[in-house]
């Protein structure tokens, strides 16, 4: 059973920035996924993840919900949850209080797709870009729609900062947890203003 002491490759480290890793973790860790639910300045945290990276995040107010979402994902693997995972909480608190940490992601996605993700990563702690900031610098400049469906379908929010990303007139745009919790993210980074309500 996995424990504290053995998510040293999964627990927020300091400096640099979360990446995904795809490429080097090897398939037979996807047989087991483990889930812990808890709760948080913005509600409560379902975190899916193996013994090397974090797969999936979602936000909720209804555990229950948060819960029967975990059986429906990863079709094939075993489910185990994981009550009191206090290295993991402490991770994901510290991220969302700004400090400098970084996490392992593994995430299954189109190449355009994990394109976009790859540069959401990019995006401060603070600080918005638009949907169409972000189709430039992945070099696909008239990609705008695809960048938001993209956004949409990321299956790490809050890691992977999608919440970050807004309409190029301010607007806040979609997500996928909720607007309500975007704006709870956004006024703890110090980056939410009225206008985004437009």
């Amino acid at each position: 059973m996995l424990d504290d002491s053995s998510l040293l490759n999964l627990k927020a480290v300091e400096g640099g920035k979360s990446r995904i890793v795809n490429d080097s973790i090897d398939p037979v860790y996807e047989k087991r996924i483990y889930f812990s639910v808890f709760p948080s300045v913005i509600g409560n945290l379902l975190v899916a993840y193996t013994e090397h990276a974090i797969r999936m995040i979602d936000i909720s107010d209804d555990v229950d919900f948060l819960k029967d979402r975990i059986r429906s994902e990863f079709p094939g693997s075993e489910k185990v949850e994981i009550s009191g995972n206090l290295e993991l909480k402490k991770g994901i608190e510290a991220f969302i209080s700004g400090e400098d940490v970084k996490f392992n992601l593994k995430v299954d996605g189109t190449p355009f797709e994990l394109e976009v993700w790859s540069a959401l990563l990019d995006v401060p702690y603070g600080q918005t870009v638009s949907y169409s900031e972000i189709a430039k610098r992945i070099g696909k400049p008239r990609a705008v729609r695809a960048v938001a469906n993209a956004c949409a379908k990321n299956p790490i929010p809050l890691i992977i900062p999608c919440h970050r990303i807004i309409r190029k007139s301010g607007g806040l745009g979609g997500y996928g947890p909720g607007i309500e919790k975007k704006i709870a993210l956004l006024e703890i980074e110090g980056s939410y203003t009225p206008k985004t309500l437009n």
